[in-house]
């Protein structure tokens, strides 16, 4: 029994000590009031914080850079914008009813208007993306998950489910969802 007790009582120092020695600097961001949205690639931390996209190294997290503002010319956010793709040359940004190509340091590269569709993703060379139309008569709102191509037409109508107005899931589509996962990729 004493060695237990003896045990018991070096295993908290023990923790103590190990965290101590292998604890790493917690990196704070004393210049973001509200993120948004986090992505992180092999060497860059991308942070949404309002209209803006900020880019932090990994290497020392420093600031890289950050771009983008709130509006509707060109490389401008309507909203928070949220980054949907990043590859070896480009970051695809949702900006509020236009897609977005900026290079991975923020350069403009490219828009397209998507104003009929929202919450558009990249899947393959083609897009995944949701519409939603109300009945006003009965305060039911009816999601659609369409797959559409690079010009934006659509392909085929891959889900449909009714919503409220509020755009909130009712407790039967989601008990009902036959594609959850298609539910989670949008969302």
């Amino acid at each position: 029994t004493m060695k237990k007790l003896q045990m018991y009582l070096w295993c908290p120092v023990f923790l103590l000590l190990t965290s101590i020695i292998f604890a790493e600097k917690v990196m704070t961001f004393p210049d973001k009031m509200r993120p948004f949205f986090i992505k992180v690639d092999e060497s860059q931390m991308y942070i949404t914080d309002g209209p803006t996209i900020s880019i932090y190294s990994l290497n020392d997290y420093r600031l890289v850079k950050w771009f983008g503002r709130e509006g509707e010319g060109p490389g401008e956010f309507r909203g928070n914008p949220r980054i949907q793709e990043i590859t070896n040359d480009h970051l695809l940004v949702d900006g509020g009813y236009k897609l977005i190509w900026f290079s991975r340091d923020g350069k403009l590269i490219k828009e397209q208007n998507v104003t009929k569709y929202w919450a558009v993703k990249p899947i393959k060379n083609n897009y995944i993306c949701q519409t939603q139309q109300t009945d006003p008569k009965t305060n039911q709102g009816i999601r659609i998950i369409h797959l559409i191509n690079s010009k934006f037409e659509e392909i085929k109508e891959l889900y449909k489910t009714l919503v409220d107005v509020y755009l909130v899931r009712s407790a039967a589509a989601l008990k009902d969802s036959q594609f959850p996962m298609l539910r989670n990729y949008i969302e």
